[in-house]
């Protein structure tokens, strides 16, 4: 949700609306990065900075310690980092103060502060067009595309993509892809399940072109391949929908991928499995879901396994544990709110 930028990665976000995947964009062409990248940059900027005591290494310091909190999932704290940046930036710092504002709008919309992400994008399109940044178009309308899809502007949402698409000066295949999976899901929301199909497929022949197929390649594939069994599962084509949902989990389970974006396919063939009666099935994708609740560390990833067990109870009538994630699904409730508002005063306090 998923680069090229200052050295330093807007870090690829999966955004999640519980339903399909939606890509945040941002710099498709880091996709390698990972932690101990992080952290190999940080220590450079922590010399050069020692050695030189410019501003620009401290912020660029603060900006991969923002990028690490996000690729850890901290979303307020990378918000937190990259206000410092704003605050701090000069006038010649003006590249990496528009990256800090789309991040800073990202980690907003992520949040469901969609006003605040609106009005930083907005001093990020300002920024753009101040400094003539046309590489960074791209960025922006990935990113006011998400917020748009979030406040269910979803025919504003298209279009951000398309621009976006258009906007994409360097041709990255990954960004296009990911941009044609993202219009395919807004098409979705007009019950146009056939145009949605008709894009994920483009996105896949996209996919196709790219000649090193990494990690995060492949992984991408495989979920937008996911969302598009989803569709067939919506379309009951259960014989279409099953082989790629189930490949889907069986690639994060084999890859030790955090089971972020499962809820569909661990729903969907749930369902399938009861249709077969295929009862051996349903035991093994329920004992996958319960340890994904009990595992995650994001409430909200957790609380959506809660949501599945709550449905799956109440569907076969099985009041006792129906009254248990009944109860569970109201505390998660009330707990990611308090933990969302909370995150929002703290970032609010730092503005």
């Amino acid at each position: 949700m998923k680069k090229t930028a200052l050295l330093l990665l807007l870090v690829l976000n999966f955004h999640i609306s519980f339903g399909q995947s939606l890509f945040q964009a941002e710099d498709f062409d880091k996709l390698a990065y990972n932690e101990t990248t992080f952290n190999k940059i940080l220590n450079q900027e922590k010399k050069l900075y020692n050695d030189t005591k410019h501003i620009e290494h401290l912020l660029n310091i603060r900006y991969v310690e923002a990028s690490i909190f996000a690729y850890k999932g901290n979303i307020t704290n990378r918000v937190i980092k990259l206000l410092w940046i704003i605050e701090h930036a000069r006038e010649s710092d003006c590249k990496i103060k528009t990256y800090a504002l789309m991040g800073i709008s990202s980690g907003l919309s992520f949040l469901g502060s969609y006003n605040q992400a609106l009005k930083y994008s907005d001093q990020a399109l300002k920024s753009i067009e101040k400094y003539k940044m046309d590489s960074l178009f791209d960025s922006y309308y990935s990113n006011l595309g998400l917020i748009q899809y979030k406040l269910q502007n979803y025919k504003k949402a298209e279009d951000s993509f398309q621009n976006a698409i258009r906007a994409n000066k360097t041709d990255s295949l990954i960004f296009t892809a990911s941009m044609l999976n993202n219009i395919s899901l807004c098409k979705l929301k007009f019950n146009d399940v056939n145009g949605s199909n008709d894009y994920l497929n483009r996105s896949l022949a996209v996919i196709s072109q790219i000649k090193q197929k990494s990690f995060y390649v492949r992984e991408f594939k495989v979920i937008v391949e996911g969302n598009l069994g989803s569709n067939y599962f919506k379309q009951k084509r259960f014989e279409f929908a099953k082989p790629l949902l189930e490949q889907e989990i069986a690639f994060y389970e084999k890859s030790e991928v955090a089971f972020t974006n499962a809820k569909n396919p661990l729903e969907q063939l749930l369902k399938i499995y009861l249709s077969e009666n295929n009862a051996t099935k349903v035991k093994e994708i329920l004992t996958t879901i319960k340890q994904q609740e009990r595992i995650s560390t994001d409430k909200i990833v957790s609380n959506s396994f809660t949501e599945i067990l709550y449905e799956y109870y109440s569907d076969i009538n099985d009041i006792t544990n129906y009254k248990i994630y009944s109860k569970k699904l109201i505390y998660n409730t009330s707990i990611i709110k308090d933990s969302i508002e909370n995150n929002l005063n703290k970032i609010n306090s730092n503005q």
